[in-house]
């Protein structure tokens, strides 16, 4: 007679192992798609950050001002000299 209790116990702990095994698997994936909805949510504002601060950067490095390539002429010298003997 305690071969049966025994065994239904058995059959009931694996059912109830079983049933909380599927119902964790669910709240891990409910839990990894909360996180990746936030992170693609925040997605826009870690761009902007980024962007300004290489703004803030660049800004520092040019004293406020933008790139400006030298002229052609300059580039190559092709200014004329005049040079004197005297």
């Amino acid at each position: 007679m305690r071969l049966v209790r025994s065994n239904e116990l058995a059959q009931n702990r694996a059912l109830l192992l079983w049933g909380h095994g599927a119902q964790s698997t669910v709240e891990y994936a409910i839990v990894v798609a909360v996180v990746a909805a936030g992170l693609i949510v925040m997605q826009r504002y870690v761009k902007a950050s980024v962007a300004g601060r290489w703004k803030t950067m660049a800004d520092t490095f040019g004293g406020g001002q933008q790139y400006e390539p030298p002229s052609r002429a300059a580039a190559f010298g092709t200014h004329a000299t005049v040079v004197t003997n005297d």
